[in-house]
């Protein structure tokens, strides 16, 4: 499907996980309205989690990359964003994502949570 999906059908992936600091997350797929939010997260991170992330450092995200991490088909690239409110407004804490090459027939995995959102079982 292409990165127009519906939101009902993306609705299927979204569910609600205690954690155990007690806090309740979100888990739901991002979506290309997410831009802000990914560039936050990346703001929140410390250098060692973005390196174990992109395994280089970053402290900017290209264009053309945020463009990558929230526009997705939902079927060969598709990731899970956690998000609490906080502050009064939405946060990502944490990211799961997959990206198939054809190409290559090669699939990258990564996972990144935020360091103040670590070890509480998300």
């Amino acid at each position: 499907m292409s990165s127009t999906r519906n939101q009902e059908d993306l609705a299927q992936y979204e569910t609600r996980l205690a954690l155990k600091n007690g806090k309740t997350v979100l888990v739901r797929p991002v979506l290309q309205t997410d831009e802000p939010l990914i560039v936050d997260l990346l703001n929140r991170l410390s250098s060692d989690s973005i390196y174990l992330r992109f395994l280089r450092p970053v402290r900017t995200l290209p264009k053309e990359l945020l463009f990558h991490l929230t526009h997705l088909d939902y079927q060969s690239n598709f990731a899970l964003a956690a998000v609490i409110r906080e502050d009064e407004k939405d946060a990502v804490i944490a990211v799961a994502r997959y990206g198939f090459d054809p190409r290559e027939h090669l699939t990258d995995f990564a996972i990144v949570v935020r360091d103040d959102w670590q070890h509480f079982g998300l």
